[in-house]
């Protein structure tokens, strides 16, 4: 399926995968914020995973890139979500087993899933990075986009089951 190769491609850039070739991983220390997402397993535990939150400034734009541990087991699972000011907030999600995820993009407050070609467009956005000099940093605010987060992951468990 495209949108796997799609998220795998730009989790391994990122870091969120194993990958020999990335330009920096998103899960480094001085990225990992203080604050845990919350999750309900299905005994009805709560379970309490690591985020990570960076920004670069880049022509008086602001990236800002979040990724969270949606596992509710000892396998990594993650949801990405990203941000640039003035332009549609992206998501995409995989699963531990890497045979099913989700794009998605947030308009009208509301998630819905990408079209093959604003999966592209995503992608194509995403390449970008690699071209993109300055300094990531810790994102200190983002309040927002952990909110969008919580909203996505629902989502997500919305168009899974259905899929």
């Amino acid at each position: 399926m495209l949108t796997i190769e799609i998220i795998k491609h730009i989790y391994k850039k990122l870091g969120l995968l194993q990958n020999l070739n990335k330009f920096y991983s998103i899960l480094d220390d001085k990225f990992l914020l203080d604050k845990k997402i919350s999750l309900i397993d299905e005994d009805n535990n709560t379970i309490h995973n690591s985020m990570w939150c960076l920004q670069l400034n880049y022509e008086d734009k602001k990236i800002r890139l979040l990724a969270v541990n949606c596992s509710l087991s000892n396998e990594p699972e993650y949801a990405l979500l990203v941000s640039l000011d003035d332009a549609p907030t992206f998501a995409c999600y995989l699963s531990s087993d890497e045979n099913d995820g989700v794009i998605s993009y947030f308009v009208n407050n509301n998630w819905s899933q990408a079209s093959v070609y604003l999966q592209a467009n995503f992608l194509a956005g995403m390449e970008q990075f690699k071209e993109i000099f300055g300094e990531w940093k810790v994102c200190e605010k983002f309040d927002d986009l952990n909110k969008n987060m919580i909203l996505f992951i629902n989502h997500c468990d919305g168009v899974l089951d259905a899929g």
